[in-house]
């Protein structure tokens, strides 16, 4: 190579000159972009991991149930055809929502009367009255239905 071109790498051909001013290996940068692709593959996959919940005949509409799954205590319901699953345990002084009043997409904890949205977990007001933001929101379950049988992920 002459000097002209070791000075302009663009002239050089088989991509020598660029390589040797880089500090990273174009092998290297390839294998973690490979990594980092299969991590957030596993990660969706493990999103997509439903654990089956009951059969849908069993839930009725504006009604509560509650199951047991492994170690999780599950609040299901279904209102307006759409099925809904959330921890079945108050946030504030772990009361069963499933005794509590369900009037649309809205259940009242029997206990202090804290509300919590059925869909998102949010808390719409808090115990007694007091503030949303005094207790957490419930967790919320992705669900899917398949072959009569109701699926949360959880």
């Amino acid at each position: 190579m002459s000097p002209i071109d070791a000075a302009n790498p663009t002239s050089d051909p088989c991509g020598l000159a660029t390589h040797q001013q880089t500090s990273q290996h174009p092998l290297k940068s390839s294998r973690e972009s490979f990594f980092t692709e299969f991590v957030a593959t596993l990660l969706e996959v493990r999103s997509l991991v439903f654990t089956r919940i009951c059969k849908i005949s069993e839930i009725q509409d504006a009604e509560l149930y509650r199951y047991e799954i492994g170690e999780k205590t599950l609040l299901v319901a279904r209102s307006e055809g759409k099925f809904e699953v959330t921890g079945a345990v108050c946030t504030h002084e772990e009361a069963d929502l499933t005794l509590g009043i369900f009037t649309g997409k809205t259940i009242t904890c029997p206990l202090h009367q804290a509300k919590f949205n059925l869909e998102s977990g949010a808390v719409l007001s808090g115990p007694d009255g007091h503030s949303p933001d005094s207790i957490p929101a419930l967790k919320i379950y992705s669900t899917k239905v398949e072959n009569g049988d109701l699926f949360a992920d959880l």
